[in-house]
């Protein structure tokens, strides 16, 4: 039979002694948790006096805590607590995270797997940091940034920065040529007569004078060069790859959005009207409407112009027209729409033809009434309704509505409506 087993730990461990089911017997438990490793002693008696002796070694690890348990199964959390747990658990052949313990620290994993486990986890604990770390990362920079601190650990600095430079003149030269250009092609080019310039701008899409800017100093140009100009990420063991995108876009980026801009100014102060040579509305409110735009700059434009065009026709619409005067009322809309003096030289005066009547006759009158800002059609739809207030006809109302409303501000009818005849 067993007597009471009699057990000698460590003082930061409890002992409790408790009862077992068999006669005359007992054991003790470990209620202490704390991390490390622990020797205790066991001495065992039996009725007739043999004492044996045992030590015993157990390995205590740190109780798992995750980081945000109500977002256990977040990523970020995730993985900051698959981190830590991994490195709880890695030994790094006997050097101990802390005394009595052999358990790796992130920073011990950075020396041997040349990642940045530190440097997650500190991003991971503060809330502001932690998007960072969310940021897709293309596969290939964190190869470059792996290698790059291996080999910051396994070759001489001068062999290092030797492959630095030249790896940087490759990557220039691969930029200058995904452009469809080289780094001779652009120096000639800023030093070229005005075609030159002007064919490779247009070819990079960029202004004449922007072509400078993309020249660099190729034997001792850095990283920080090629994405100031180019865009490419820097790829050092500071910023990249848990870097914050950089808030100011690439100089050819900007120069390309600037040339873009300035050819759409000039498409739209462009003479686009194949008749009379002037430029046209931007957004013309009988065409567009505003629920397909989607800026707010847009739909300012489009509201100011609709408020121009209501304007014109509330002033048509406000001319008196009295019944006993309709071919007055004609007068008036006319003059109000196509500038003082039109309706003269629609209709004629005492010793002028107008252009209706040689119209009748058959002359060629095409260049007078393209004075007018007036196309054939538009033309005969208001010789129609001269005819009808003449006539006495009910007609005005149409003829403001109808024939006048997609006149432009400052601007003449230009749109042909229905022929009523």
């Amino acid at each position: 039979m067993i007597t009471p087993a009699l057990c000698s730990m460590p003082r930061h461990i409890a002992r409790q002694p408790r009862t077992t089911p068999w006669t005359g017997s007992s054991f003790c438990t470990i209620t202490d948790t704390a991390a490390g490793e622990h020797t205790f002693h066991v001495r065992a008696a039996d009725t007739t006096g043999n004492i044996a002796e045992r030590s015993v070694h157990i390995n205590v690890t740190q109780q798992f805590t995750p980081i945000d348990p109500e977002n256990v199964t977040g990523l970020s959390d995730y993985f900051g607590n698959l981190l830590k747990f991994a490195a709880l658990r890695i030994k790094v052949g006997g050097i101990s995270a802390s005394p009595g313990s052999t358990s790796a620290t992130p920073s011990q994993l950075d020396g041997c797997f040349f990642q940045r486990f530190q440097e997650l986890l500190d991003l991971l604990s503060t809330e502001g940091t932690r998007r960072v770390v969310l940021q897709s990362v293309n596969h290939s920079r964190i190869c470059i940034d792996i290698l790059r601190r291996y080999l910051n650990n396994r070759l001489p600095q001068v062999n290092l920065n030797n492959i630095q430079s030249t790896y940087r003149r490759q990557a220039y030269d691969a930029l200058l040529r995904a452009l469809g250009t080289s780094d001779k092609e652009l120096r000639m080019a800023v030093i070229g007569d005005t075609d030159t310039r002007t064919a490779l701008a247009d070819r990079l899409r960029i202004g004449p004078e922007a072509l400078a800017g993309l020249l660099l100093p190729r034997d001792s140009v850095t990283e920080a060069d090629l994405q100031r100009v180019f865009g490419m990420a820097q790829i050092d063991s500071i910023k990249d790859p848990f870097a914050p995108t950089e808030p100011q876009p690439p100089v050819l980026l900007d120069k390309r959005r600037a040339s873009l801009q300035a050819a759409w100014q000039a498409q739209d102060e462009a003479t686009r009207h194949p008749v009379f040579g002037i430029t046209l509305p931007v957004l013309d409110p009988d065409l567009v409407q505003a629920d397909n735009l989607r800026t707010d700059k847009a739909r300012g434009l489009w509201a100011d112009r609709r408020a121009q065009v209501d304007d014109k026709l509330k002033v048509l619409r406000d001319i008196p027209r009295p019944d006993n005067n309709l071919l007055g009322v004609f007068r008036s809309i006319v003059d109000t729409a196509l500038g003082a003096g039109a309706a003269e030289k629609l209709i004629g005066a005492e010793k002028t033809t107008g252009l209706f009547d040689l119209y009748g006759a058959g002359q060629d009158i095409e260049p007078a009434i393209h004075a007018l800002y007036l196309e054939a059609a538009p033309f005969l739809y208001l010789m129609n309704f001269h005819r009808a207030a003449c006539c006495k006809s009910d007609s005005i109302d149409r003829l403001n509505d109808r024939s006048l409303a997609r006149q432009e501000v400052d601007q003449p009818i230009r749109a042909a409506p229905d022929n009523p005849c």
